[in-house]
């Protein structure tokens, strides 16, 4: 009978085996072990499985902790300094997202390519809160009838190769827009310029003349100067695509001074005043969420920017940084109703107003949002605050909107069904992200739960469906989409009876009461006095109380962007920030401490 071996026994004959072939072989010295340790290494790891495997797991769980890159937020103080003494004028900045157009002529979705113009371009005039006029380029202006404006320039503004800055300037800006938005139809600032004719009086004082009065001039004119020496000798039909975008020339605080390899640096123009402390600014763009939050962690950035819905992550990494965040106001994410078909009925549209619960869906998603209750923003001038306009989370209400649609609960089901024992349902279009699928499935299941269907399912779309075939059809029961408003009130573009077909942008299309709304929107935009009798916030005080009783559209909340700022850098509290790219209006006051 063989004898059994015990397992510890035969480890410890094993490793007597191994130490005496290493040390007692005399005919061995330690030249010759060193030679050979990898194949004395190798049968020492082998002999002592699996205890030598454990050994080995340990030791790199241990080096991966020591190395692991948020501990470098955990360094000395000594060493922090030293990094950071080297960059002291010096500002990294990190985002997501790449260049698409860094001219300012053409409307840009890139929130990198909306951040570097406002460092490299000034505007010709600039707004406040409420949407006034403030002096920039334009230092002061007459209006003659409401449609002739006179605006006298500064005359000491310089490019920053040297260049004055002229009224032969604000009219190319302006004029070239204009021509390939009408005759390229391509997406620029020229395509609210309509009706508007642009001359030049002399060097410094230009002329905007109006077909037909309208309030939102200011906004309208309230963008970047190009220097036509600079683009103007290439042709105006490739401009869209030309190398000259790649490194613009512009009047602002800062020039560019490199672009390659997903990364833009500034320097300060030597032709602007105030000159800004930091010497250098550097935009670093990854491509992914995960490349930018290592180099977070590595201690390599100052500023994070445009993460989207991953602020989480980024403020639960670090201590040394602080996270500051702006309600985009003028962007709003909302539910279009389509009033052509499936939601004809203003008591269906009103039920389903009622039942989403806004607080909830934000709370639910972990959203850095806001919730909202129309289409103008509670801080405008123009906002009505009588609470009994809007639709609060309520079942209730709900439940008699939809009786008086037809619709009784079953007791069974718990589903709204018709006089046939159809279910109530709708179809949710989204475009289809992260987000957006997000959304839609926590809108569905709060529908659910009080008796309403609704398809999340069939409603996904690329992004060329939506653009191609939903948007231009109107080929929708109910839209998620997120549009961008202007800081004046004006509604007319968006909700409009005329403005309901393609390719204008009332989605929702006409309303019962229409005609009463569209007059409003027009009385509104024809007269710039405010207050008082036949004021424009007379108008839309009245046009939001017919607006909402149609219930167009479920408006959910206006995101808020996030950024991270490094305790190093030092950024004065800015008067207004209605859009990301304001954080830069006082950036010659910006400074980096040690």
């Amino acid at each position: 009978m063989p004898v059994k071996t015990n397992y510890l026994q035969k480890r410890v004959e094993i490793s007597q085996d191994v130490y005496e072939e290493i040390l007692s072989d005399k005919k061995k010295d330690w030249r010759d072990i060193l030679w050979n340790y990898p194949s004395i290494l190798s049968r020492f790891l082998v002999k002592f499985q699996p205890i030598s495997s454990i050994l080995i797991y340990l030791l790199l769980t241990v080096l991966f902790l020591y190395n692991f890159p948020a501990v470098v937020n955990k360094l000395p103080r000594s060493t922090y300094k030293a990094t950071a003494e080297k960059s002291k004028t010096t500002i990294v900045e990190g985002t997501l997202g790449n260049i698409v157009n860094l001219n300012p002529i053409f409307i840009t979705r890139s929130q990198v390519d909306k951040d570097i113009q406002a460092l490299v371009f000034q505007k010709f005039i600039r707004l406040d809160s409420n949407g006034n006029p403030r002096a920039s380029i334009a230092q002061r202006w007459r209006v003659e009838g409401d449609k002739v404006y006179t605006f006298y320039m500064a005359e000491d503004i310089y490019f920053s190769d040297g260049q004055n800055l002229t009224a032969h300037d604000v009219k190319y800006t302006f004029d070239t827009a204009v021509y390939l938005s009408e005759k390229n139809q391509l997406n620029t600032i020229g395509a609210a310029m309509k009706g508007i004719s642009i001359d030049v009086i002399d060097n410094y004082t230009v002329k905007f003349t109006l077909q037909e009065k309208n309030a939102t001039i200011f906004e309208v004119i309230s963008q970047y100067i190009v220097p036509m020496h600079y683009f103007g000798d290439s042709d105006i039909n490739i401009l869209e695509s030309s190398w000259l975008n790649e490194k613009p020339v512009g009047s602002g605080p800062y020039k560019i001074a490199e672009n390659k390899n997903f990364s833009i640096t500034l320097v300060p123009s030597e032709s602007f005043s105030p000159r800004p402390k930091i010497e250098k600014y550097q935009f670093i763009m990854y491509p992914t969420y995960e490349e930018l939050l290592t180099a977070y962690y590595n201690n390599k950035l100052d500023i994070v920017s445009n993460i989207e819905s991953n602020q989480k992550h980024f403020s639960e990494a670090s201590v040394s940084f602080t996270q500051q965040d702006i309600e985009l106001i003028n962007r709003k994410r909302l539910i279009y109703f389509n009033t052509r078909d499936a939601l004809k009925s203003v008591y269906a549209r009103q039920a389903l107003s009622h039942l989403v619960d806004k607080d909830r869906l934000i709370r639910e998603l972990g959203l850095l949002a806001i919730p909202i209750n129309g289409p103008i923003h509670k801080t405008s001038w123009a906002y009505n605050d009588d609470p009994a306009l809007y639709y609060e989370y309520s079942p209730d209400k709900a439940d008699q909107y939809l009786r008086s649609y037809g619709y009784t609960k079953d007791e069974e089901s718990e589903l709204y069904i018709d006089k046939e024992g159809n279910n109530i349902q709708f179809t949710l279009t989204y475009l289809d992200t992260s987000l957006n699928r997000k959304i839609s499935r926590e809108i569905e299941a709060q529908l659910r739960e009080h008796g309403v269907i609704l398809d999340i399912e069939s409603g996904k779309k690329s992004y060329e469906q939506l653009i191609k075939e939903v948007i231009p059809n109107r080929d929708f029961e109910l839209l998620l989409f997120e549009i961008e408003t202007t800081i004046d009130p004006d509604q007319y573009d968006l909700w409009h009876s005329l403005k309901s077909d393609y390719p204008n942008l009332n989605l929702s299309g006409p309303t019962e009461k229409s005609q009463r709304i569209d007059r409003l929107l027009e009385m509104a935009r024809m007269t710039t006095k405010i207050n008082g009798e036949n004021g424009r916030k007379e108008y839309y005080n009245l046009f939001q109380r017919y607006f909402m009783s149609d219930a167009p559209a479920l408006f959910l909340y206006n995101p808020t962007y996030s950024f991270f700022v490094s305790d190093r850098v030092i950024i004065p509290e800015s008067e207004y920030m209605a859009v990301p790219s304001d954080r830069f209006e006082n950036i010659y006051l910006w400074e980096k401490i040690i």
